[in-house]
């Protein structure tokens, strides 16, 4: 091989990256494909060169070089490798076995491991590490080779004009070790014929002027490709890629530069620092002149989607030098990652992706949830259920227990382990009726849950659970009391008495009364509570109503921790009573019948008749009707003259009736003639009654007030003012 040949190949061979070379190396004896597969695809053609080089042929005689003893030539000196290139040396002897350390002394420390040289290296690995690494890797995009030690004033003075790009430049920031760097690849434009292409780079501080004359120049090149490291402090550089073409290097450099492309690289930015308070997160920047906007995305760290998406970004609490932004779950971590934008001919530029992004760990804030609403309603299905309401926590587990019983009050003085909820009965894993994941702090939250079956008290505790520690909130007591059923209402005596079955779950019945007809709760008196104890003891509810009527209104209730907890009231309306009495008294004509109303004069009374009986006391209207006895015929008479007023008859039918004795004694009576007693067997019982139909029916009329007032009152005639004029004995009957 000629030697100018030879060191070409040389030459050519020192501008493959060494970690290529050495990976070459460790293969051993690789053929030639594999060392083409492994070669850039500029230095492919190297391949067979390299094999020859490394593991050995035919030497080539330096030129002019012969044996004088026309001998064979000995073999040539191998030819010096190229920069970072060795060749393959033959295999040594083993090395012996190092000598152990003496009895008692430590072995020494193994140093750090080195790599195998006898390891095979993937190519690809050993390209990312010197990519990322810089240094060689950088000839990739900028070969130092194609660099022209040229300045603007080697070129032709631009004279303006359309500066529209005739090609395409692509701009990528790509992370190096220390920090990243900018690279700026393009092709040759299409429709350029001249043979020359001189390339000149314009790398700016912000927005340049379509100028190549203006802008600095970064580099002349007849490259395609440049490379630079990322600046500090700029908010975006500007990059314009100009091309000079000619037919050869004169007229390259006199030419009309043309626009090939332009891009920018709009830096990320920088001293971003985060830092959690409460669950806020706040993050700042340092401030970078060029800067038109800061867009902060946020997610949290377990969501699976991309994070530069519109759902992401925050809309408030954003500002020129920081962020402020309470994470939506504690206890996680969230991601957060500053997008800066810029203005660049006359629009926004949004920076493409390649910022850090930071975690944060928003640390869980245990705090004790309350009940806004705990009420007992019930459905469509006539089922008791329990309506509950809170505002989520800032994080954990919100649970809900119900029993009959509160937790020990100790327990929601302070946090404590999760493990002592179950020795509590109150909070027993029995008693959990729902257990609700976390959700966004202060969101509210509606749950149902159903009325346990034989309980009328529950008592309903929240519990908040992060991390295996408990805040056990404040228990609210529901108290279910049932309405009054069965009621009655009878008349006892001088008064009355209302029975009804104890309602369950009520502590005491209160009792209100209003005149009959009244429907304003205002006009109700209240009359006294009763517990059960006092309500059994009494047999029942005991009163003295108003005889024109009442409405009697019973309330079962319940009290806790000064909460009421009330039934549907029960009413019943009591028609009222009026009481008759009567006398007989003795008359020269005959008897005299007297009767009045006790209390207040009547002026629609019912109508009587006088009933007599030879043996016993008539006890009803229909005893008249046995053998020696039957109906009296009585004649109304005038008082003082003893006129009469009427004919004789059977039914005493009153106009009015006087309210007591003393004003009946002094009005109309009704006389029994001696005639119509003379022809009775001697010895009789005298007795008068109501009509049937006159006496007004039960008591009570249900719980219509309306109805009970029309009604009226009931009417009875008792007996007690004429015990002694009841009975006539034979003896004295012709007196």
């Amino acid at each position: 091989m000629p030697m100018g040949e030879a060191e070409g190949l040389t030459r050519e061979i020192a501008q493959v990256p060494e970690y290529i070379l050495r990976a070459i190396i460790r293969e051993g004896e690789p053929d030639e494909g594999t060392i083409r597969r492994m070669l850039p695809t500029r230095h492919r053609h190297l391949a067979a060169e390299i094999r020859r080089r490394l593991v050995g042929g035919p030497a080539e005689p330096a030129a002019g070089a012969a044996d004088p003893a026309g001998g064979p030539e000995p073999d040539p000196a191998p030819a010096p490798a190229p920069a970072g290139f060795t060749a393959r040396r033959p295999a040594e002897p083993p090395a012996e076995a190092a000598a152990e350390p003496p009895a008692g002394e430590a072995a020494p420390a193994p140093a750090a491991a080195a790599p195998d040289p006898a390891r095979p290296v993937n190519p690809v690995v050993a390209e990312f590490d010197e990519l990322t690494a810089g240094g060689a890797a950088d000839a990739a995009v900028m070969d130092p080779a194609d660099a022209l030690p040229a300045t603007g004033e080697h070129f032709a003075q631009y004279l303006g004009g359309a500066a529209e790009p005739i090609g395409e430049v692509r701009v990528r920031r790509r992370p190096v070790a220390g920090g990243a760097r900018i690279e700026l690849t393009w092709a040759d434009p299409p429709g350029v014929a001249e043979p020359v292409r001189i390339y000149r780079v314009i790398a700016a501080d912000g927005e340049a002027r379509p100028n190549p004359d203006e802008g600095p120049l970064a580099l002349t090149t007849v490259g395609h490709g440049y490379v630079e490291a990322e600046r500090e402090g700029v908010a975006f550089r500007h990059y314009q890629v100009w091309l000079n073409a000619g037919a050869d290097l004169r007229a390259a450099l006199d030419a009309q530069p043309r626009l090939v492309g332009e891009d920018i690289a709009v830096a990320p930015v920088p001293g971003f620092v985060t830092r959690v308070s409460q669950g806020v997160v706040e993050g700042t920047w340092a401030t970078v002149p060029g800067y038109a906007g800061i867009r902060v995305y946020a997610a949290p760290a377990a969501d699976p989607g991309p994070l530069e998406v519109p759902g992401n970004l925050l809309a408030e609490g954003v500002t020129a030098r920081g962020f402020e932004h309470r994470a939506p779950v504690r206890g996680a971590a969230m991601r957060y990652r500053l997008v800066p934008e810029v203005e660049f001919r006359g629009r926004r530029v949004v920076a493409a992706a390649g910022g850090r992004v930071a975690e944060v760990h928003v640390p869980a804030e245990l705090a004790a949830v309350e009940l806004q609403l705990c009420e007992r309603f019930t459905d469509a299905g006539g089922d008791d259920r329990i309506a509950l309401s809170w505002y989520a926590p800032a994080a954990g587990v919100v649970r809900i227990y119900l029993g009959d019983r509160s937790p020990a009050p100790d327990l929601s003085f302070e946090q404590v382990p999760e493990e002592a909820l179950a020795r509590d009965p109150a909070l027993a894993p029995a008693n959990l009726v729902g257990s609700y994941a976390p959700g966004p702090e202060g969101a509210q939250r509606d749950e149902r849950v159903m009325w346990p079956a034989g309980l009328d008290e529950v008592h309903l505790t929240p519990v908040t659970v992060v991390d295996g520690r408990a805040a056990v909130g404040v228990t609210r007591v529901l108290q279910r009391v049932a309405p009054i059923r069965d009621a009655a209402l009878a008349e006892r005596g001088a008064g009355q008495l209302i029975t009804f079955a104890w309602p369950a779950g009520a502590a005491m019945v209160k009792v209100e009364t209003a005149p009959l007809g009244a429907a304003d709760a205002a006009d109700r008196v209240f009359r006294g509570e009763l517990d059960e104890a006092g309500y059994r003891r009494a047999g029942g509810i005991r009163l003295r109503l108003d005889p024109f009527g009442a409405t009697v209104t019973l309330t079962p209730r319940s009290i806790y921790a000064g909460r009421e907890t009330a039934a549907e009231p029960t009413v019943l309306a009591y028609r009222g009573l009026r009481t008759y009495r009567w006398r007989l008294e003795p008359d020269p004509r005959g008897l005299l019948l007297r009767l009045w109303c006790s209390g207040a004069e009547d002026r629609n009374p019912p109508r009587f008749q006088l009933v007599h009986h030879p043996t016993r006391l008539p006890l009803c209207p229909e005893d008249a009707a046995e053998a020696g006895a039957g109906v009296l015929r009585t004649t109304p008479v005038e008082a003082g003259t003893g006129r009469a007023l009427a004919e004789p008859g059977i039914v005493l039918a009153p106009d009015a009736l006087a309210g007591g004795y003393d004003a009946a004694a002094a009005g109309p009576a009704w006389l029994v003639a001696a005639g119509e007693l003379s022809r009775l067997r001697p010895g009789q019982w005298l007795r008068p009654f109501i009509l049937d139909g006159d006496t007004g029916g039960p008591a009570a009329a249900g719980a219509d007030p309306a109805a009970a007032a029309a009604a009226g009152p009931r009417r009875i005639l008792v007996d007690d003012a004429a015990v002694d004029t009841m009975h006539l004995p034979p003896e004295n009957w012709r007196s």
